[in-house]
């Protein structure tokens, strides 16, 4: 994989990763410690972007906004439109589906990052706005279904 790809997958994302290795991890076959961080930080930015957004929401329905955000059909859709099937460097059964290396992809920014001592969640909450297409800081209206939640086609 050049670094033709990289670059490229870099600019989509909108981070440029320093240790070029953390990408390199990020979409080989051993990319399972950072799948494991990216699924915990995907939630812990999709969750407290709901919190902030959606101050009346009840915890319930606030749980229910976020499982639907971060359900592995939502991440495989982000994948697709990525293209992050181009950028797996070794095939493994099952790997069609690519959400699972979207959420490799965000572990690595977070590390690359700083990790929860540097700029981790601020990188890592960057793409995640820019990738689910979040509005930034500012509540985006009532939600009257979770669709207007997801990625606008």
């Amino acid at each position: 994989m050049g670094q033709g790809y990289s670059s490229e997958l870099e600019s989509s994302i909108g981070h440029s990763f320093q240790d070029k290795k953390l990408f390199e991890e990020a979409t080989s076959h051993d990319f399972k410690r950072l799948e494991h961080l990216g699924d915990a930080v995907i939630k812990f930015v999709v969750t407290n972007y709901l919190f902030l957004t959606y101050p009346s929401h009840t915890e319930g329905h606030l749980s229910k906004e976020r499982d639907y955000l971060v359900n592995r059909n939502r991440q495989q859709e982000i994948a697709d439109l990525l293209q992050l099937d181009r950028f797996v460097k070794l095939h493994q059964s099952g790997v069609g589906r690519c959400d699972k290396l979207l959420e490799a992809l965000i572990g690595a920014v977070y590390v690359d990052a700083g990790g929860e001592d540097g700029g981790g969640y601020v990188a890592a909450k960057k793409v995640i706005y820019k990738l689910w297409r979040f509005k930034g800081n500012e509540p985006v209206g009532h939600v009257r279904s979770y669709d207007s939640l997801v990625l606008l086609k």
